[in-house]
């Protein structure tokens, strides 16, 4: 039986309660952590690379709303219009062969994967907008399950006098393989995110900050978590700002031990032109548990006690030496939930890109990472269950035909060093993908 099917009645009710008192007195959130997917995205076109004008606008540290894939613009954009909103159907394919894919633990597999995602981009007035896109999924091993996937993005902002509010809202509905796993989980996520920044003086500004991050799952333990992170900016020069950060959260897992945590964080920006621009945060954070396991072998086993202490942080840089040419880098380190019932993780990333022009309209994008995921026990007397380092490395070409037509052709690697053997695997992918946005 699952983890799910083995909880008691009472404990999940009582949690259930708990997540209805919560939810309107602790709305806000830490940025969302989510596991390693095994398979490239299906079909998506964002930059790979980040440019130095997206880096600039995304504060490290600050909870910003999702990212939306606004479709392209100029003369020849005739979207469907009704009133104030003005509707891009988008439609895209994508198919993958790879191999070393894990269906279970020590069962790497062979497959093609297609993927159809047709769905809408809506403009809804000048400030707001909304993303959505159903992805049908057929695999070529009957190993794998096929599935139907779902993606909602919200986005938008209140601009006032003084006070600019941002809000967004991410959420889908999934089954992707997992490096953390080694087997696809069925799951739905949801991220709602709010900011809104306050300026006093040309110098001095404001920042209050958060999300609420949940992921439900078929088997596994499933998470909500709230919190708040506020900060206290200060532009030293037109190119330079610095901030002093502080928040608090709290992790409601079911089944699993719960926790609270605080962060105390400082950071810095600087873009000293329009060819650069470097953020770096850096703090700690306070965590405590409480609660004790609901099921299996260690059912009863009361949570750590006392605060466990953890550095964290966030390195983001963009550079464009050339017109053409353009590099990314970027490194975190952060806290968060796990799949597994009483475990949480404690991760490092670490990535670097590079993003070419190539013959006119043709760009390639090289991007490897490396993860460092250290799964522990959230109970007493129990010993860490294991380490994993994930190396992968992505490369692509890539072009636009007749403005709307996007193509790409594809590699990425990736390989799998576990302390648990049954975990470790090397996959290569290669694939291509086509999307039209009207």
């Amino acid at each position: 039986m699952t983890p799910r099917q083995l909880r008691s009645e009472g404990t999940f009710t009582r949690k259930a309660q708990q997540a209805v008192f919560l939810a309107p007195t602790l709305f806000l959130g830490v940025t969302a952590l989510h596991a390693q997917e095994v398979f490239v995205p299906p079909v998506t076109f964002q930059d790979r690379v980040t440019t130095v004008e997206q880096a600039s606008t995304n504060w490290v540290g600050s909870a910003s709303a999702p990212p939306l894939q606004a479709p392209a613009t100029g003369p020849n954009t005739r979207p469907l219009e009704a009133g104030p909103f003005r509707f891009h159907p988008h439609l895209a394919y994508q198919v993958i062969y790879g191999d070393g894919i894990l269906r279970s633990t020590n069962a790497p597999a062979t497959t093609v994967l297609h993927t159809l995602v047709p769905g809408v981009f809506v403009e809804m007035g000048p400030n707001w907008n909304l993303d959505f896109s159903a992805g049908i999924n057929r695999y070529s091993n009957a190993d794998f399950n096929d599935s139907e996937s779902y993606y909602l993005a919200i986005r938008g902002h209140i601009p006032r006098e003084k006070w600019l509010l941002d809000f967004g809202y991410a959420g889908s509905v999934t089954e992707q393989t997992q490096a953390e796993t080694a087997q696809q989980i069925a799951q739905s996520a949801h991220l709602l995110t709010a900011s809104g920044i306050y300026n006093y003086q040309t110098k001095l500004s404001v920042e209050l900050t958060g999300t609420m991050d949940t992921r439900l799952t078929d088997g596994f333990s499933d998470y909500w978590s709230w919190s708040t992170l506020d900060w206290l900016n200060y532009q030293l020069t037109t190119r330079t700002t610095v901030g002093l950060g502080a928040g608090v959260g709290y992790n409601l897992v079911d089944p699993g031990p719960d926790s609270t945590f605080e962060q105390l964080q400082a950071r810095a920006i600087w873009m000293p032109g329009t060819k650069l621009t470097v953020q770096g945060s850096v703090g700690v954070q306070f965590q405590q548990f409480s609660g004790e396991a609901e099921s299996g072998p260690n059912d009863g086993v009361s949570a750590l006690s006392g605060t466990e202490v953890f550095p964290i942080f966030a390195v983001k840089a963009a550079y464009r030496p050339f017109e053409q040419t353009s590099l990314f880098a970027s490194a975190n380190h952060v806290v968060g939930n796990a799949y597994e019932e009483n475990v949480y993780s404690e991760t490092t990333v670490v990535s670097v890109g590079l993003r070419q022009r190539l013959f006119g309209e043709f760009y390639l994008d090289v991007v490897p990472a490396y993860n460092f995921n250290r799964y522990k026990s959230s109970l007493r007397g129990i010993s860490d269950q294991r380490d994993d380092e994930y190396a992968s490395v992505y490369a692509g070409v890539s072009t636009v035909f007749f403005t709307k037509l996007n193509a790409a052709v594809f590699y990425q690697y990736g390989d799998n060093s576990s302390d648990v053997a049954e975990f470790g695997f090397h996959s290569s992918q290669v694939g291509a993908r086509l999307e039209y946005r009207y």
